[in-house]
């Protein structure tokens, strides 16, 4: 089950999944990766 499809969350807070991929990834390919997975539906 995706997270988003719970009706019951109102809200995802992704900054610390954002920040702990950077530093493997750098900063703008873990932001370009999370706009991706957002965008699909």
């Amino acid at each position: 089950m995706e997270i988003a499809s719970i009706t019951q969350i109102n809200e995802l807070n992704i900054g610390h999944s954002i920040v702990a991929r950077a530093l493997a990834v750098g900063l703008e390919k873990s932001v370009r990766e999370m706009k991706t997975l957002i965008s699909r539906k």
